[in-house]
């Protein structure tokens, strides 16, 4: 498979996480944090299961941003109808299984459809939405493909929300803390989702020509749901920006040495 260059809008989420010759954000973490978990996670293909959370959010991501492939591609099952126990019930589930074979089936005890309404409800009245993201003008889930040539690396990002005319991206977060504190630690500290930003932003600005700003729509994951609209400091940016490059530093010299090790100085801990 030859490395992409472009915009690409009608990729399959599957194929798009499947690529094993374009590096993702998500990758570059790995390598940032441990060359031998680089190797075993990404190059020997050992990934990890997505958790419920991730499973969650990703649910989410489709609910809100596209409507129309969540009906397609998701049912709800109403497990309240019978008693679990019974042979009325298993039958029951076992027919609408068969009915909806290769849909997602949300059972609706798990109340996946009413927490997700209600956060859909909660970001479309943030008095601030209009500033960043309009359902009707950008462009969602759109994958971008471009080659760093100094490192001879194929990359990979698929932003949530990108618009061109009003140079924004936004990235759809759902997160246990939405505060600015908390979402800061999390973004900064657990999950690097600066490195995510300035690689995103790197990607648009060498395939699209265009230079953005940057914002985190974070929804909070249980009750009441609060939102929240971050946008991406400079030095937040500097800062993922110096990660990413570093990330490639390390996956160059890993390919050139062939050695893929984690190692430290002894030291105290």
């Amino acid at each position: 498979m030859e490395p992409k260059y472009g915009i690409f809008p009608d990729i399959p989420s599957d194929q798009y996480h499947d690529d094993i010759i374009h590096l993702s954000s998500s990758q570059l973490k790995v390598a940032l944090k441990d060359m031998n978990e680089f190797k075993y996670r990404v190059l020997d293909g050992n990934s990890q299961p997505p958790t419920k959370q991730m499973e969650f959010g990703s649910l989410f991501h489709t609910y809100l941003l596209e409507p129309e492939k969540f009906e397609q591609e998701c049912v709800e099952f109403n497990d309240a109808k019978y008693d679990k126990r019974t042979k009325a019930f298993k039958e029951y589930k076992k027919e609408f299984q068969e009915e909806n074979e290769g849909k997602t089936i949300l059972n609706t005890s798990d109340g996946y459809m009413e927490q997700f309404e209600q956060m859909k409800l909660n970001i479309l009245s943030h008095p601030d939405l209009e500033k960043v993201y309009s359902s009707v003008r950008g462009r969602v889930e759109h994958s971008i493909y471009w080659t760093e040539e100094n490192y001879d690396q194929p990359l990979r990002v698929r932003p949530d929300y990108l618009d061109t005319k009003t140079k924004t991206i936004v990235d759809l977060k759902t997160a246990a803390d939405i505060t600015h504190h908390g979402f800061y630690n999390a973004a900064r500290y657990y999950f690097n989702y600066f490195l995510s930003a300035a690689m995103y932003l790197r990607g648009v600005r060498q395939v699209c020509d265009s230079v953005c700003d940057f914002y985190f729509l974070a929804v909070q994951n249980k009750e009441p749901y609060s939102c929240a609209i971050y946008k991406l400091s400079e030095e937040s940016m500097l800062q993922g920006s110096r990660d990413f490059w570093k990330a490639l530093d390390k996956i160059k010299e890993a390919k050139r040495r062939g050695l893929y090790q984690y190692q430290l100085k002894l030291e105290e801990i």
